[in-house]
């Protein structure tokens, strides 16, 4: 008889990535204007390893950087969606990332970032009035403030008026349509004014700064 004793030593083995669903390829979204692509985690069986993260391909490689110790990958410059930089220009970047353990072992992943359209339209108003006549003969006139999108927070208090005051504010449409009474003080000049800023669509975006001025007795329009 012999009693063998068998020693199994332990080898290297291969780190793996495991973030966006992990395998050869992963793709990911991402909305326009921000730098942040994904960050890149692997693991390793390895007890003390170090892993390190870098890029090591793909068509739009020069695009990005990645973090080594996190494996952060970021846009060197935000992307546009409007105006795309990617290789053939349809707003799918692809970078190849690698993983480095600690004894020179690999793993390889490549990614397809896409970027998506984000709502950059700042909403306008169009301020129009019902009377052409002087306004020495009007005691008071319609006036309707017309959004181009749906708006949020839109109040009396957000309309600038001289030599008349407002009444009767009433929204017609939700978020996008209102009405208002001007009656004159005077014979002077009447002008209303919407500030920038005022109100916000559902975006975020602030809304352009408007005019109505009536000058001389007569309406002169809007300007914006």
């Amino acid at each position: 008889t012999q009693t063998i004793t068998v020693n199994v030593t332990n080898v290297n083995e291969n780190p793996v990535i495991t973030s966006d669903g992990g395998g050869d390829t992963a793709s990911v979204s991402m909305v326009e204007n921000q730098t942040s692509a994904t960050t890149v985690a692997a693991s390793d069986s390895d007890t003390g390893d170090t892993l390190a993260y870098s890029l090591s391909g793909g068509a739009d490689q020069d695009k990005f950087n990645i973090d080594g110790g996190t494996g952060a990958l970021t846009f060197k410059t935000a992307p546009d969606y409007e105006n795309p930089t990617d290789s053939d220009t349809n707003n799918s970047y692809i970078v190849e990332v690698t993983v480095t353990d600690s004894g020179n072992l690999t793993d390889t992943q490549t990614i397809t970032v896409a970027v998506t359209d984000v709502d950059e339209i700042a909403p306008t108003v169009s301020i129009h009035h019902t009377k052409g006549d002087k306004l020495s003969n009007m005691r008071g006139f319609n006036v309707t403030f017309n959004w181009s999108e749906t708006v949020t927070g839109f109040t009396q208090s957000d309309i600038g008026i001289s030599n008349a005051s407002i009444s009767g504010f009433t929204e017609t449409t939700a978020g996008q349509a209102y009405q208002a009474t001007i009656t004159p003080d005077g014979q002077g000049d009447i002008r209303l004014d919407i500030a920038a800023g005022a109100v916000q669509d559902a975006a975020t975006n602030d809304n352009q700064a408007a005019t109505l001025a009536l000058a001389g007795g007569r309406g002169c329009g809007q300007t914006q």
